[in-house]
């Protein structure tokens, strides 16, 4: 459930192993190693980011990427859809920042 990034590539984790990493990686800010691509277009921001929790409610392989976009106009998040890999992450972080144009 707990996935932590080790060089880059997502990794099983315990639960107190994922804490420590989890906070050591966000007190890196911008350079976080969970963020995969953050971009703006027009007035919306398309964000791709490591989760280090499976989002997979069903069977199949763990979703531990997700891309969301916020509408800075009305300030809500209106589009999320939910990856195993970090390939398929950025390749649907550039295809929504393509619709977002």
């Amino acid at each position: 459930m707990f996935w932590i990034l080790s060089d880059g590539q997502p990794v099983p984790a315990p639960v107190e192993e994922w804490a420590r990493w989890w906070q050591a990686d966000g007190a890196k800010g911008p350079d976080s190693e969970r963020i995969v691509a953050q971009t703006t277009v027009a007035e919306q921001i398309v964000s791709t980011v490591f989760l280090g929790l499976d989002h997979q409610l069903g069977s199949g392989p763990p979703l531990l990427y997700e891309t969301a976009v916020y509408s800075q106009a009305d300030g809500h998040w209106t589009i999320l859809e939910r990856y195993p890999t970090r390939e398929m992450a950025q390749r649907g972080h550039a295809l929504h920042v393509k619709h977002s144009r």
